[in-house]
């Protein structure tokens, strides 16, 4: 990139020229991508609740494909990490932007989180005496594995590229509203024939081989840009700074479109696994440890049961050390319901993409669908709007109608095959929902999650869904869709269920948590019927508010499988646990020797004060959404305290402490609960608040503040505040020197 002055072009673009003029300057050569300091010629054009999306389109059609993404992120690295995305307000110019790559300040700050966070995770481990001891095998979940092109003759040029997923072979929704299914290229590529596993005429798409078919699921050059399609990609990154190597991590990608009969069938998957298992034994002269997330648990208990059947349980005892199940949906998940009859975006912005109709036409196509249609008594919610009235009516009774090859999908792949659905014994479980034989199964999930994080609504897991007839159905190749999501609205304050937008999901309740956020609650613990006394030994570990996608990328999770690689034996989590993070989470360690400045005083004590003493006020907001996502209801949970974004709108703080090392910090010590920013939640909180901003006696606050203090687990960090406040109260703000300040309040 040019960070160079300003340039005509730039001057043209933020004085609002006409296109004549803009296409005159980038036709003699004047550069699209050009940046200063703090502005680049994207960004002006982006700007404001209008901005200009003509010369935006004009000077993103001028760069090279390899280069939008660059021109739309210039400034991620600049202060105040704010990106051309924070900026743009104008619909339309945000989806141009995010279509070439675009991401805000936020996600850059994530990504740059994750690069401090995550590596230390690995090296708390080796610092604590941990080391690599179990081989591992890495099995992704739906949508989960990188899919290939091998063959295409109606699209030569995709031949030996991804299909999924490449946005560049995404359709765009404009114009297809009467275009057929088979002329959209990318689901032409993605759909099979109505068998469930043959390829349309001419097209050959597979699973792509390793570690790279299931790390980050874009092939971008800017790893700003790929980190948005990170799939297992920081997972491996902990595992091989904690020392894993090729030769004891493999990564076993498999094409998810298909039922696991017709993996085996099509692909010898399972054989390919039970090799691949054989292999990392006889190399390691160990046991191995199976690591499963989502739908990938799913085929890990397939696998367990085919060998079982195929070659018997010796075989498990000898080559299979654990099994660890992440976000597994033992018992299904009732988004799929809704998938197959109105439509999911698994994923894809399908809103300005091909739109949810095709997607249903594509998901009813793929074998593998039926696979994780919910089998609990609580995920069976769906009702159909009949004569006024909504209808309850189970899947089973529902999708025969209304997919066209349901029912051969069922009989040739699940009710036909003894791993899955076929007839049991009276009393039995079916197959599925049995468990796998292995010595060791650990089941690792969030619970009372969002969808994912930074979701704006109510915390909430999907167990069902309203349905209403479309006026007309809609034919979409040789699929019709008779019914639509009915977008009725009912909070049922104090109920487990509560329906936003058609779409009902479990509440946590204090007795009863909720699921990730994408597989419920049942489904998640179905494992906790497998114990018994004399059983395998089962565990189950809970992690509050980690939705699905996070359990592949969040410390705690992260943390607790390196031990379990290690050999360590953690304690089970449960949900009326205290809280349990790892290592890296438990010690204020971290901040004493990272965090300190050279008196010892923690930054977020020098923001604290600086910002009281520039504001002679308390910020009673606390963390603001923008640094950390904390929705309005759970700041008095948090008891929040002294905590302002203006804290870092001086020179000096911006100096002193980087941005991003705050943004780390806050959510550090925030995760800790820490009193500098977390006293333990309770009504006194407000009160305090109160009592300040009313400028009350001092008597009355320090009496408040002395209740927090009583009340805290870290009274010597809640004494030093008490302390400060007591001093500042005493005497006029600005004579409360920072020189004083370093001198008597050093930690």
């Amino acid at each position: 990139m040019d960070y160079t002055g300003r340039t005509p072009l730039m001057d043209a673009v933020r004085n609002h020229s006409s296109t004549k003029m803009i296409t005159l300057l980038l036709n003699s050569g004047a550069r699209a991508d050009h940046c200063t300091e703090n502005r680049s010629v994207i960004d002006y054009a982006s700007r404001g609740v209008e901005g200009n999306l003509p010369v935006l389109k004009l000077l993103l059609g001028s760069l090279a494909v390899e280069e939008k993404s660059a021109a739309v992120n210039a400034l991620l690295s600049q202060s105040p990490l704010k990106t051309t995305l924070d900026f743009a307000q104008n619909p339309q110019i945000r989806k141009l932007l995010i279509e070439n790559g675009a991401i805000t300040g936020a996600e850059y700050l994530t990504k740059m989180r994750n690069e401090i966070e995550l590596p230390r995770v690995a090296d708390s481990l080796l610092a604590n005496g941990f080391k690599p001891k179990y081989p591992c095998v890495l099995l992704p979940g739906t949508c989960s594995s990188v899919l290939e092109c091998w063959k295409s003759l109606a699209k030569p040029e995709w031949e030996g590229s991804r299909i999924w997923i490449d946005p560049l072979k995404l359709g765009l929704k404009l114009g297809l509203a009467r275009v057929p299914t088979e002329d959209i290229a990318f689901l032409e590529h993605m759909r099979f024939e109505d068998d469930g596993v043959t390829d349309p005429p001419g097209i050959c798409v597979r699973a792509a081989e390793g570690i790279h078919g299931i790390d980050y699921l874009l092939d971008a050059h800017l790893m700003v840009i790929k980190q948005k399609s990170v799939v297992w990609g920081d997972f491996i990154r902990v595992l091989a700074r904690l020392g894993y190597t090729s030769t004891n991590l493999i990564g076993f990608p498999y094409d998810w479109r298909l039922a696991p009969d017709a993996l085996q069938k099509r692909d010898k998957i399972f054989t390919k696994l039970k090799q691949t298992v054989e292999y990392l034994f006889e190399v390691n002269e160990e046991r191995i440890a199976l690591i499963g997330h989502s739908q990938g648990c799913k085929f890990g208990q397939y696998f367990l049961h085919w060998i079982e059947a195929e070659i018997g349980r010796e075989w498990i005892d000898k080559h299979i050390q654990s099994f660890i199940a992440l976000g597994a949906p033992w018992a299904g998940a009732s988004k799929v319901v809704r998938a197959m009859i109105s439509g999911e975006s698994m994923g894809l912005p399908t809103q300005f993409l091909f739109g949810n109709r095709f997607m249903v036409a594509l998901v009813r196509s793929l074998s593998s669908s039926p696979w994780l249609l919910p089998q609990g008594d609580t995920m069976n919610e769906h009702f159909f709007e009949e004569d006024d009235e909504n209808v309850k009516k189970h899947w089973e009774e529902t999708l025969p109608t209304l997919c066209e090859n349901h029912d051969a999908m069922m009989e040739n792949f699940f009710t036909s095959s003894p791993h899955l659905f076929a007839p049991v014994e009276e009393g039995q479980d079916l197959r599925s929902l049995q468990a796998p034989y292995v010595e060791n199964l650990h089941c690792i999930y969030g619970i009372n999650s969002k969808e994912e994080a930074g979701f704006k609504g109510e915390t909430g897991t999907e167990i069902g869904a309203y349905f209403r007839k479309r006026p007309e159905p809609i034919k979409v190749g040789n699929k019709t869709i008779y019914w639509k999501l009915n977008p009725i609205n009912d909070p049922r304050p104090g109920e487990r269920h509560f329906v936003k937008g058609g779409i009902i999901k479990e509440r946590p309740l204090p007795d009863l948590p909720s699921g990730d956020g994408t597989v419920p609650y049942e489904s998640l613990t179905y494992s906790k019927k497998w114990i018994s006394p004399d059983g395998q030994n089962i565990k189950h570990y809970e992690f509050d508010g980690v939705p699905h996608r996070e359990t592949l990328l969040v410390p705690g999770v992260l943390n607790l499988v390196g031990e379990l690689l290690c050999g360590g034996t953690p304690e089970e989590i449960h949900a009326t646990d205290d809280k349990i993070d790892s290592i890296f989470d438990k010690s204020l360690d971290y901040i004493t020797d990272n965090l300190c400045d050279e008196n010892g005083v923690p930054y977020i004590v020098s923001c604290i004060i600086d910002s009281i003493r520039s504001t002679n006020a308390l910020s009673c907001k606390g963390i603001g959404t923008d640094i950390i996502d904390v929705q309005d209801n759970e700041i008095k949970k948090l008891g929040t305290l002294f905590l302002s974004v203006k804290e870092t709108s001086t020179t000096e703080l911006r100096n002193v402490h980087p941005q991003t090392k705050i943004f780390l910090l806050k959510t550090f010590l925030a995760s800790l609960e820490v009193p500098l920013i977390a006293i333990e939640g309770n009504e006194n909180f407000i009160s305090v608040c109160e009592l300040y901003s009313q400028k009350r006696e001092c008597e009355e606050v320090n009496a408040a503040l002395k209740t927090l203090v009583d009340e805290s687990r870290f009274k010597n960090l809640s004494l030093l505040l008490l302390k400060f406040l007591t001093d500042l109260l005493a005497n006029p703000v600005n004579e409360v020197t920072k020189l004083h300040i370093t001198e008597q309040y050093s930690w």
